[in-house]
């Protein structure tokens, strides 16, 4: 009778075949029995698309961070000029939030609070362009003669980008890193 070692482990290995076949696009390449003078299974997985672990999105946005449609805010109780704005998004893994939608901008409008709050928008010789490096497309009307854009209680306005204001951050959620595979490690 053969030692208990090797068929305790070739239980085990079709355990985890077992599970890897149920795990989606994890495929097993190669499983084949033991050859001639060895007594150990041996196989290899191939990830097709390469899979991360899957992390907890009970929280898909940082502490103090807010969510709406795959994106996080953050909404600083700080005021800084429009480019130290930008900096500090940096630093947070962000960038000053860029707007796309109608009702992202009505979400931000309902949480941003009494203060004016710099976003993603600046314009440029050539016109306006998002923090993302995206043209904009003229969407939403930016009242005033100003370069940097802000969000006031009742429309985006613009003013002297040196001019202190509170700011908003945006970038994709914990989920959406996860699915483009930079989430962070």
């Amino acid at each position: 009778s053969p030692p208990p070692g090797p068929q305790k482990d070739v239980g085990a290995v079709e355990g985890h075949t077992s599970a890897l076949l149920a795990g989606g696009p994890s495929s097993l390449r190669k499983l084949s029995p033991p050859s001639q003078g060895c007594s150990a299974f041996s196989f290899s997985v191939v990830h097709l698309g390469s899979r991360l672990p899957r992390p907890d999105f009970s929280h898909v946005c940082p502490d103090a961070w807010l969510g709406f449609q795959g994106k996080c805010y953050y909404f600083s109780e700080t005021e800084s000029n429009w480019t130290i704005s930008q900096e500090s998004c940096e630093a947070l893994g962000a960038s000053l939030a860029p707007i796309s939608t109608v009702d992202e901008l009505v979400f931000i409008k309902r949480y941003k609070g009494e203060a004016n709050r710099w976003f993603g928008l600046r314009k440029e010789e050539d016109g306006w362009w998002w923090s993302d490096g995206t043209a904009f497309d003229n969407r939403f009307e930016v009242w005033g003669g100003g370069r940097c854009a802000y969000l006031n209680q009742e429309r985006i306005s613009s003013s002297l980008c040196h001019t202190k204001k509170h700011w908003l951050c945006s970038r994709p959620d914990n989920y959406v890193l996860w699915k483009q595979k930079t989430y962070p490690a």
